[in-house]
């Protein structure tokens, strides 16, 4: 690659090491993952109450998973929010503590299973990040939502230490 990815992640008062900031949701994830959304599909809630939006995310590379079989696969990832066409006219819903994904966009996920399989959900949502890319460089930025702050990584391999880090502290591997 060549490039220095730099992370920005939430920090919240008093974490010292960026690994408290990832503990909660590398905890509470099935799979940290970096992929592409390749596509998208909204739609109403069962209830018909929310505007959803199933995302197909390309995963690319693993972080965390106890199952290597989504890597090169697709997967669904569900979201509040998106644009829905009924025949009374059109639905947009937008939840601005929850950003939309941009479809051929890069981003690493933390990911839970949602009951019953069949997609995942975000394990915490202020810890999704957006790839960027100018040329040759690329770095890592954290979706924006309401009342974040930012922690920058310098490198991958910081990411992925302060990641392996986090992991102890909740006993996973």
């Amino acid at each position: 690659m060549g490039s220095i990815p730099e992370f920005t992640l939430p920090l919240k008062a008093g974490s010292r090491q960026p690994s408290d900031v990832l503990r909660p949701a590398a905890c509470a994830a099935e799979i940290v993952a970096f992929g592409r959304v390749v596509g998208q599909t909204s739609g109403l809630s069962a209830n018909d109450a929310t505007v959803i939006t199933l995302y197909n995310f390309l995963v690319q590379r693993l972080y965390k998973g106890k199952d290597p079989l989504p890597l090169g696969k697709t997967i669904s990832v569900l979201r509040r929010g998106g644009t829905v066409r009924i025949s009374q006219g059109v639905i947009h819903a937008v939840d601005a503590s929850l950003p939309s994904f941009t479809v051929g966009t890069d981003y690493i996920l933390f990911l839970r299973g949602l009951r019953g399989g069949g997609g995942y959900v975000s394990a915490q949502e202020e810890l999704d990040f957006k790839a960027v890319s100018a040329g040759i460089d690329t770095r890592l930025d954290f979706l924006p939502g309401s009342g974040r702050t930012q922690l920058n990584f310098d490198s991958l391999s910081e990411f992925r230490h302060s990641l392996e880090n986090s992991l102890t502290g909740c006993g996973a591997q």
